[in-house]
């Protein structure tokens, strides 16, 4: 664990002296001791190394402490990286990339050395440089001037430094600069103005800028430590204490991605950089000792044998020789947890506490790897062997769909023979009726079925047979005269 350092000798620590429980409690909760011979540059070096790995955005913060702020601009972290690009492509081109180079060079010696005449030269080497570039867009040689006009005794006018830092932060709005790096310069920008309030003792407008950081990046940490700061100075424990829980939380955030990703070398450096541990930087949070010891307790609650029994069950898992069934996440999670075990087993640390339930659940996840695994395996000799009833399901259904189709062409057709028979019976129907209606139409053709032909033929029947009776009828009277006329003549 990387040692921390109570270096601080400037005007908002002056005349503070911490209870000894406040050192106790960075002792007791993060095993580390507040000594003097912390190395900010080479943390700063370690972290440029580990930081130009791709990692999400709102883990990749550099803590910036405010004594030591002016190194932030002489590591080549991914934001300077970047800045320095765009220099090049727009301000940096003939001799005023010559004199970029030498702003840079002595702006670095002026931060590194550590003899106050030399201090004084470089400081004014580098401002002379400064003056003599005529780039009105240049915003770095602003920031830069105005770290050393907050910083440098013999040029010390932070409120020229805050005016140009405005200065470099509304000519930035104007630049054609990826919205990414722009967030993070007005992030940065923000803590130095911050910053020099703090050099003044006007922490309400530290405050204000502290707070203006974060509303730029809801995750800075360095900003809610430092809001954490002056909200003590402001005698408002409630806000110190909800800061200093969003930083607990942030470093348990990044520790739980670690956990999650595999990375043991990830967990290291969170672990050994973490955000809280840089509270006993300042002595001023002594005086909230109760509230930080109340945050950090919340999460000492744990198994005693919890990192034992968790090794056990990882023995147990290994020892039902599975290993056909490890793939490389799973072997990859496996080594993680067993270099957990093997680095952290005597680990009394709160930070590494708060993650218990991440590191358990990393544990059951292999499991539940492994058993989806087997599933998959044991799954995929259940379909091979039904993939043969899937054939002939699959024969059966088309079997089935082609009678189903012959029928419904059966069907079809039956109905189009019905309905071609039912017209032809119709037709045929038609064609009778028609002949029997032609026929009766022509009876008056045929002379027995004439009425008028008949009439006549009647009437003159009937004029022989009523001639033929008066015939008769003559004769007969005839007939019988003769005989009456004999008998009286007898």
């Amino acid at each position: 664990m990387a040692f921390l350092t109570e270096k601080y000798d400037n005007d908002i620590s002056k005349g503070t002296t911490p209870p000894n429980k406040f050192y106790a409690l960075a002792k007791e909760h993060f095993q580390i001791t507040v000594r003097n011979d912390y190395d900010f540059l080479n943390s700063v070096k370690e972290s440029i190394r580990f930081f130009s790995l791709d990692l999400p955005q709102e883990i990749k913060e550099i803590f910036i402490p405010y004594q030591d702020a002016p190194v932030f601009w002489i590591y080549e972290s991914p934001l300077l990286t970047q800045i320095e690009e765009f220099m090049r492509l727009n301000f940096a081109k003939g001799t005023y990339g010559e004199l970029h180079k030498s702003i840079k060079e002595n702006y670095t010696k002026w931060v590194t050395t550590k003899l106050k005449s030399e201090k004084d030269y470089y400081a004014t080497t580098t401002i002379n440089f400064i003056e003599r570039d005529i780039i009105k867009h240049n915003f770095l040689k602003m920031i830069l001037k105005s770290v050393i006009l907050i910083y440098q005794g013999s040029f010390f006018n932070p409120a020229q430094g805050i005016e140009l830092l405005r200065n470099s932060a509304e000519i930035i709005d104007s630049l054609r600069l990826n919205e990414q790096i722009k967030s993070e310069l007005k992030y940065t920008i923000c803590l130095y103005i911050g910053f020099a309030h703090l050099k003044t003792n006007d922490f309400e407008q530290a405050n204000i800028a502290f707070r203006g950081a974060i509303d730029v990046k809801p995750c800075g940490t360095t900003a809610k430590i430092y809001c954490a700061l002056t909200e003590i100075y402001r005698e408002q424990p409630d806000l110190t204490a909800f800061f200093l829980k969003e930083i607990f939380e942030y470093d348990r955030q990044r520790l739980a991605l670690a956990i999650r990703a595999s990375n043991s070398g990830m967990f290291s450096y969170f672990f050994r950089n973490c955000f809280i541990c840089n509270i006993f930087h300042e002595k001023e949070f002594g005086r909230v000792t109760d509230i930080i010891e109340g945050i950090l307790t919340e999460h000492r609650f744990h198994e005693s044998d919890f990192m034992e029994l968790n090794k056990g069950k990882l023995e147990n898992l290994k020892n039902k020789k599975l290993d056909e069934y490890y793939d490389e996440e799973i072997k990859k999670a496996i080594a993680f947890i067993e270099k957990m075990f093997q680095n952290y087993n005597t680990c009394t640390n709160t930070l590494f506490y708060s993650i218990y339930g991440d590191l358990q659940g990393k544990l059951g996840s292999i499991a539940e790897a492994i058993t989806e695994n087997v599933k998959k395996k044991f799954y995929s000799e259940v379909r091979e062997k039904l993939s043969n009833y899937e054939v002939m399901i699959k024969d059966n259904v088309s079997a089935e769909k082609h009678l189903h189709d012959e029928l419904e062409k059966f069907k079809v057709r039956s109905k189009e023979n019905l309905e071609e028979m039912i017209k032809k019976l119709n037709s045929s129907y038609e064609a009778e009726k028609d002949n029997i209606e032609q026929k009766i139409n022509d009876l008056s053709k045929y002379e027995r079925f004439n009425a008028s032909a008949s009439m006549s033929t009647n009437m003159t029947y009937n004029i022989i047979v009523a001639f033929v009776v008066f015939f008769l009828g003559g004769i007969a009277g005839y007939s019988n005269r003769l005989v009456s006329d004999a008998y009286e003549f007898n």
